[in-house]
């Protein structure tokens, strides 16, 4: 069955609140066994609105579901007052969001609010927007996310524009068979928080065709365990992606305390203009991390295109145990391959801690161009921290007796046909390793240094 708004009363105006119009025609679809809600060309003024089993919302094209802008959007119910959003559902299934229309947070009013980098605020400016937020902004009440799906079996998201999120965009936790295909999430790449897709302990996820420009993660799977699921996450596949982000591209972690496994990430280019300034560029392509207690198995990246982001690749198992886990997990079984990366800030870094190497890594066909310009021999660097309680970020060893690769504690270590440039002469050797069982050659001939 099909149901329009209109019949329900809802203005479309930009004006009114078409809040309870909307929730209104959606209560009926799923009552009368479910269908179709159909959103004519308009805008919509809306709180949060709530799908239940066998619904679609469809946005037709030139439809506009706006937020109404209060701080935050109301709780899904006073026993989840931390899960809000615009659109939600819970405990559904078969669910949709689908057509050519937007759904609009108004995200704008939000960053505005508390003087992101575009105000012109020196302290921003500085520091960049994230880490101004966590420095100063953790106490402000919390924004809220655009969609968030709440164990739920059978979610669909298709072709339709999320622009302006205040915080994660698309957030699918503890929830199973998941497609999302062909949608657009426009955010300020200035804005901390605003993940594209967060895979929060949800399994059999496929994300395809998605063009994502964020200034947070945007894609990235952990396990928060937020809601009492404790929900290990697996058999994920994201593919033929276009990424524009001021944090990650791809991420795997930070929060692990749940197993992650079963991972395949593809065909997807990541991109920061030249002209964007530091803290608003990419700051690894692909990270793949647990510090939490998880288990990382069986992870494949491959066929990737960066450019500009700060740092193509960090892989990082460390033992902060957020959540209550008693010792570090696995990270084993990652394979990277047909890999071009160009305009790299800083080297790439894998690495484990004494006693619990990171296992089983191949990487074969790696291009990478980094900045270089090391003025310190690794004699002058000295021995890196490990630090394996921190949150991890490729920066956290601060400089590395690397300019293009640092690989330590690692074993079962397999390279083969790298190639790596550098804009400035350095000091320090391309790679550097240590405490490595490899099973290829740090000489390698098959290896190229420019």
């Amino acid at each position: 069955m099909e149901f329009s708004l209109l019949d329900f009363g809802a203005k479309g105006d930009g004006q009114t609140d078409d809040t309870a119009s909307i929730q209104r025609a959606l209560d009926a679809c799923s009552e009368a066994g479910g269908g179709r809600v159909r959103v004519p060309a308009g805008v919509y003024m809306t709180v949060s609105l709530e799908l239940k089993s066998y619904t679609e919302l469809h946005l037709e094209p030139g439809a506009v579901l706006r937020g109404i802008y209060q701080g935050a959007y109301r709780p899904i119910s006073p026993g989840e007052d931390s899960l809000t959003a615009l659109v939600f559902a819970k405990d559904a299934e078969n669910v949709a969001i689908t057509g050519g229309g937007t759904l609009d947070g108004q995200g704008h009013r939000y960053w505005k609010k508390l003087g992101a980098p575009r105000s012109g605020r020196p302290d921003v400016e500085e520091v960049g927007a994230a880490q101004f937020w966590y420095e100063h902004c953790r106490d402000l009440p919390k924004p809220n996310r655009m969609l968030a799906f709440l164990r739920c079996q059978g979610v669909q998201v298709r072709d339709v524009r999320l622009t302006g999120s205040t915080a994660w965009t698309c957030h699918l936790i503890e929830s199973r068979n998941v497609k999302i295909r062909g949608i657009d999430i426009e955010n300020p790449v200035y804005g901390p928080n605003t993940d594209g897709i967060d895979v929060d302990g949800s399994s059999d996820v496929l994300i395809s065709d998605c063009t994502i420009r964020t200034g947070d993660d945007a894609v990235v799977l952990k396990t928060t365990n937020k809601f009492g699921g404790h929900c290990a996450i697996r058999n994920v596949t994201v593919t033929n992606c276009r990424f524009h982000t001021g944090c990650n591209g791809f991420k795997i972690g930070t929060e692990t305390e749940e197993d992650i496994e079963n991972i395949c990430f593809s065909n997807t280019t990541i991109y920061s203009p030249p002209e964007a300034r530091p803290t608003e560029r990419c700051i690894t392509g692909i990270a793949i991390e647990t510090v939490d207690g998880g288990n990382v198995r069986n992870v494949v990246c491959s066929n990737i295109t960066m450019m500009n982001a700060r740092t193509a690749l960090f892989i990082r198992l460390g033992e902060r145990l957020r959540g209550g886990r008693e010792h570090a997990g696995e990270l084993r079984g990652i394979a990277l391959s047909n890999i071009i990366a160009a305009g790299a800030t800083h080297p790439s870094v894998i690495s484990g801690f004494p006693g619990h190497p990171v296992e089983d890594v191949q990487i074969h066909n790696l291009q990478l161009e980094t900045l270089g310009g090391g003025i310190r021999t690794q004699e002058e660097i000295g021995p890196i921290p490990e630090k394996p309680e921190e949150y991890p970020e490729v920066f956290m060893f601060e400089e590395v007796p690397a300019s293009s690769l640092y690989l330590r504690h690692i074993d079962r270590l397999q390279l083969s046909n790298l190639m790596f440039r550098l804009q400035k002469e350095d000091m320090r050797p391309a790679v550097f390793a240590e405490d490595v069982d490899r099973e290829v050659s740090l000489a390698d001939p098959s290896w190229t240094i420019a």
